[in-house]
């Protein structure tokens, strides 16, 4: 299996698990002996008249009434429906104001539903996991589309949002695999992040053109009118790339998840913020500029990006996100600048070609699986987990957090550089070392340049009242004729 295929995979077990998470309505209602039993069916008293409470699980075809013991019915109960998996095909009255939450949750067979306009009122997975569902039309007074509304519902190929509709809130249309369209009204005002989210198939997002808030540029993605939001890029978009458009600021969490097709993506300087997940599951993405203002790569970025071989961090990050980089297989050629402090759990989980990793000393805090494992399967084949990969290395410097990490997780470490203890005592050293040859060498070459100056000096007479013949005889005259050899004095000669 891919990893792009796992990590839809993953994506539907956690949603499949959070759907399965959901109380089991039917077994909260009330007992039969506390509700009116029609036919099939059962109700209770609440404001305003009657709702449906419960169905026999093997119902097939059923048509709510309009009123019981003459009163209007105006709910579908909590999980009025929950897991009648024979139900194909339901019928309901005017009188209807509110659909509870999971009413028709698990209803496999049913393939059609109409909601009168009386419903205003829609209840979180009321239509969830209904895998049979092709056709449905919702109440032209809805105003809020509630999470997880249609969820798993895999037949579905087109949805028509009704026309007062004013909020599509967070995974309202999740995993809807082969759905193709979806048309939103003019009178939405409020699209929350990831509330159309992982519908593999999604190829046009169709916005009224009178739609103040939102619009769709030329390639299908959809953005805030004042182009400064990037909601969803649809996954089913064949293009193999797409340039956001200048002015976006942020792109929404998991805004293009799953784009198959898509192999370069240009992002603009004005881009700032990046949603968790953003780009995760693009299988074909072969590389990625990081956003010059971005300060934080956020959680399961690039999550299952197989293709991408290597990208360049910026030096304005300063923390790297949990699943940031996650069994991006084929990443090897990644520096971690000195800007970063923190990287979260598995960040680096399952690149398995990646074989050595430098991590810089300013990083304090190291998640666990971050570095140097791998994912495997169990001897079933089926769950998943993390393993140490023999054949990887870090490398960090002496008691910094990647030694520390290394050590705990049992990933094999390579120092690099020098210890702060050791670069001291050989500082110190070194200083000692020079010390010594500076006492030894500055006497000796002192004691020469001595001995030179005393040569030069002309030597004293030991008696300073000494005073040479020679000085005596240039000042007196010599009486002798050193000419001619030795002449008598002067006063000889005249006698």
């Amino acid at each position: 299996m891919s990893n792009a295929r796992k990590f839809l995979a993953c994506i539907g077990a956690g949603l499949l698990m959070m759907t399965a998470a959901l109380p089991a309505y039917a077994e909260d209602a009330p007992a039969e002996d506390e509700g009116i039993k029609v036919g099939d069916l059962t109700f209770a008293e609440t404001e305003g008249g009657y709702q449906l409470i419960g169905a026999e699980e093997t119902v097939t075809e059923v048509k709510v009434p309009e009123k019981v013991e003459g009163e209007k019915v105006v709910a579908i109960g909590d999980g009025a429906f929950n897991e009648c998996v024979s139900l194909k095909s339901v019928t309901l009255p005017d009188s209807l104001e509110k659909i509870g939450a999971g009413a028709f949750y698990y209803c496999m067979a049913l393939e059609k539903l109409e909601i009168p306009d009386s419903v205003t009122e829609i209840g979180n997975y009321a239509f969830a996991n209904c895998f049979a569902l092709k056709d449905i039309t919702l109440p032209e007074n809805l105003e809020v589309l509630p999470s997880y509304a249609f969820s798993y519902d895999i037949a579905l190929e087109e949805l028509t949002l009704p026309a007062h509709l004013v909020q599509i809130s967070p995974m309202s249309i999740v995993s809807c695999l082969l759905l193709k369209t979806v048309h939103i009204p003019a009178s939405v005002r409020q699209i929350d992040e990831m509330a159309i989210f992982s519908n593999m198939g999604l190829e046009t997002v169709d916005i009224a053109k009178d739609n103040n808030s939102f619009m769709t540029d030329s390639a299908g993605a959809v953005l805030s009118r004042d182009g400064s939001r990037l909601l969803l890029y649809p996954a089913g978009n064949t293009a193999e790339s797409y340039d956001i458009p200048a002015g976006v600021a942020a792109i929404d969490a998991y805004a293009f998840t799953s784009a198959l097709k898509l192999k370069t993506v240009t992002l603009p300087d004005s881009v700032k913020t990046v949603g968790d997940g953003a780009f995760s599951g693009c299988s074909s993405l072969a590389s990625f500029d990081f956003p010059k203002q971005l300060t934080a790569i956020p959680a399961s970025l690039l999550a299952d990006c197989e293709s991408l071989s290597s990208f360049v961090i910026p030096d304005t990050v300063t923390e790297i996100g949990a699943y940031a980089f996650y069994c991006c297989n084929t990443l090897s050629g990644v520096t971690i600048p000195e800007s970063v402090t923190k990287i979260g759990a598995y960040a680096f989980c399952g690149c398995n070609a990646m074989n050595e990793m430098t991590v810089p000393k300013s990083v304090t805090e190291i998640g666990d699986c971050a570095f140097g494992f791998e994912i495997v399967k169990d001897a079933e084949g089926g769950t998943e987990s993390a393993a140490v990969r023999q054949d990887f290395t870090l490398a960090g410097r002496s008691g910094s957090a990647a030694k520390t990490y290394a050590e705990s997780s049992s990933v094999k470490f390579k120092q690099i550089g020098l210890g702060t203890t050791l670069t001291v005592i050989i500082v110190v050293a070194v200083l000692a070392v020079l010390g010594v040859i500076l006492a030894l060498v500055i006497p000796h070459r002192k004691k020469p340049a001595e001995e030179n100056a005393a040569e030069e000096k002309p030597e004293e007479p030991a008696d300073p009242n000494y005073s040479s013949i020679l000085a005596d005889d240039e000042e007196n005259g010599d009486p002798y004729d050193r000419s001619s050899g030795i002449q008598p004095e002067d006063n000889d000669s005249e006698t």
